[in-house]
């Protein structure tokens, strides 16, 4: 869902985009092919928020395979401190719930 709006954000505002929008595709783009663009056309600012996202760091020229390998291995490093994150409190609450009344 975040991907979608996200690109949809994009492909409505990139041909007069502002800082702040280029800034924000950076940092949340999860779409490959339009991470690849935004790097290349905006390489200094890439590698200023390279210590924010460091996928931002790879070079410009990497295929957009690349780009959707990386972004698949974030995606489940993100899923991986979800669950746990979530494991303690659905033990907590797994508890509550057959405490009797």
């Amino acid at each position: 869902m975040i991907r979608r709006l996200i690109e949809a954000h994009y492909f409505r505002h990139h041909k007069e985009a502002t800082e702040p929008q280029v800034r924000f595709w950076l940092l949340e783009c999860r779409t490959p092919e339009i991470l690849a663009e935004l790097v290349r056309h905006h390489r200094a600012l890439a590698r200023t928020l390279a210590s924010e996202r460091s996928l931002l760091a790879l070079a410009p020229e990497s295929t957009s395979e690349h780009w959707e390998d990386l972004l698949a291995e974030v995606e489940r490093a993100e899923r991986q401190r979800d669950r746990e994150y979530w494991r303690p409190l659905r033990s907590e609450l797994e508890q509550l719930r057959r405490r009797p009344s």
